[in-house]
């Protein structure tokens, strides 16, 4: 049975508010967003002067910023066993010498997990963090979790697969009675390809129909495809509410479940 959009409510959407703004880093380019609209840049089209006009918009005595980062690379660490002296360790060998990097970490509302993850201090970055108000920096990963964790479970299967969609990928979030316990990342380009890898990730963790649930992060007519793909898998599928219809976040945010989240 496919539960209706509106049976799954956060508890807590923290959206961007009035005053605020926020800066979602992709690894093709940069999401602006206020309480109004998203204007995208790819980082090919981005000028020095367009990185100018940006920032010069943004009023430093009123407005509350965030930066957000979408690099799919990041590590969810237990608590109990990171050391914030060997972030270094958690990275494989061959990034450690890229010193266009910095580490960060954010630590889960549940205390138990920290999400480590890497920023590419680019021109863009650098002339962010040197306003003279400090931003909030977070991961989307983290901001998902943070979500998922508070979200009432009611009338689903002890064992849920979360998914969240994006323009050219998507993550995994699978949840064993209510505690999480594995996240990754995986490139798409169509349908095709989103399926393979969520029959590959079922094999792994031999899922069979009636031992999990299916719940989407939003519902968004672009992925309509690949909601339809799972359903002659999987009939427990259900939705977490959209936290916005706006269109123009929709369609100028290649994240578009999280296209008006604040940190």
């Amino acid at each position: 049975m496919e539960i209706g959009q509106k049976s799954l409510m956060q508890k807590e959407n923290r959206i961007i508010g009035e005053n605020e703004i926020s800066i979602h880093e992709f690894e093709d380019g940069y999401a602006f967003i206020d309480n109004l609209k998203s204007i995208f840049y790819s980082k090919s089209s981005l000028t020095k002067k367009n990185v100018k006009k940006e920032l010069e918009s943004i009023n430093l005595n009123q407005n509350k910023l965030s930066f957000v980062s979408f690099n799919k690379r990041s590590n969810l660490i237990p608590f109990i066993v990171f050391d914030d002296d060997l972030q270094q360790t958690y990275f494989e060998k061959n990034s450690l010498k890229d010193n266009e990097f910095k580490n960060y970490f954010d630590i889960i509302s549940s205390n138990d997990i920290v999400n480590l993850y890497r920023l590419n201090e680019d021109e863009m970055l650098i002339k962010f963090l040197s306003r003279t108000k400090t931003p909030i920096i977070s991961h989307y990963k983290t901001l998902i979790l943070n979500t998922l964790i508070k979200i009432n479970k009611v009338s689903l299967s002890k064992n849920i697969v979360y998914i969240n969609l994006q323009r050219d990928s998507y993550d995994i979030f699978y949840f064993i009675e209510n505690q999480f316990n594995f996240s990754n990342s995986f490139p798409i380009t169509n349908t095709e390809d989103f399926l393979y890898y969520f029959f590959y990730f079922a094999e792994q963790f031999n899922l069979k129909p009636d031992s999990f649930s299916i719940v989407f992060l939003g519902k968004f007519n672009s992925f309509e495809n690949h909601y339809s793909g799972l359903r002659d898998f999987q009939t427990d599928i259900s939705f977490i509410s959209n936290p916005t219809n706006n269109k123009d976040y929709i369609d100028n945010h290649p994240a578009p479940f999280l296209a008006n989240i604040f940190c």
